[in-house]
């Protein structure tokens, strides 16, 4: 697809058995988590001993226009910001999922 997209590496390191459990159960419950305020992740797979993750795309994260001086963010900005954060942690947490 034309579909631009974010890839995360992880080197595995010396695991002689592959990935390890816990990442597996991550990855698997990462991709269930299906929410417009979450990042989607996309798939998962390994390659020359790196776990490579997916994920769908953003021009920028939250963090970097906070801590931008340039941009001035406005009540109503913020009060956006925070319930598309918090609906999707109560997502999250509706799932079990503690973040």
């Amino acid at each position: 697809t034309n579909r631009t997209v974010a890839v995360k590496k992880i080197r595995l390191g010396d695991y002689k058995e592959g990935v390890n459990m816990t990442a597996l159960r991550e990855i698997k419950l990462l991709k269930e988590l299906k929410h417009p305020n979450i990042i989607e992740l996309i798939d998962a797979y390994l390659h020359k001993r790196n776990l490579h993750l997916v994920f769908e795309f953003m021009e920028t994260e939250l963090e970097a226009v906070i801590k931008n001086k340039n941009i001035v963010l406005s009540p109503a900005d913020i009060k956006s910001y925070m319930l598309m954060t918090l609906k999707g942690l109560a997502f999250c947490h509706s799932k079990w999922v503690l973040h």
